[in-house]
């Protein structure tokens, strides 16, 4: 059964809200849906099964979910660059796909600068296109 998070964006077991937030959703189409398509990811979301999400406490968190479409062969997401300012702090996102789960990674190149509450934020992606940046708030 899909998850939503308690106030400290820590995914909480038994609501029929999706695993992901609104940006991480957008992060899983610019990087995921490329690999696996829009159908797939939409999927995953809806359908996903929560395995882990782990808040480092030093600059980011994981987020784990398995799924029978995510294929067994890892494949490294992270192209485009997207990015967001979180607090002031710049932080990027990529994306593990791997024997059935898949790894959304939340990182920052300013360690300790990630609050624990991050996935309640409003927040403004940055993708960093061959046209040129473009922003979207979620």
């Amino acid at each position: 059964m899909p998850q939503s998070c308690g106030d400290d964006g820590t995914p909480q077991l038994g609501s029929w809200l999706s695993i992901f937030t609104a940006y991480e959703l957008r992060v899983l189409d610019v990087l995921v849906a490329p690999h696996l398509g829009a159908s797939t990811v939409d999927a995953i979301a809806r359908e996903g099964r929560l395995v882990t999400y782990d808040y480092t406490g030093v600059g980011g968190y994981f987020l784990t979910v398995a799924h029978p479409s995510v294929p067994s062969k890892r494949t490294v997401c992270s192209e485009p660059m997207v990015t967001a300012r979180i607090n002031g702090a710049l932080c990027g996102f990529v994306v593990f796909l791997e024997r059935g789960e898949l790894t959304f990674e939340c990182y920052t190149f300013d360690p300790g600068s990630v609050p624990e509450n991050i996935r309640n934020l409003d927040i403004t992606i940055d993708l960093c296109l061959t046209t040129g940046p473009q922003q979207a708030s979620y």
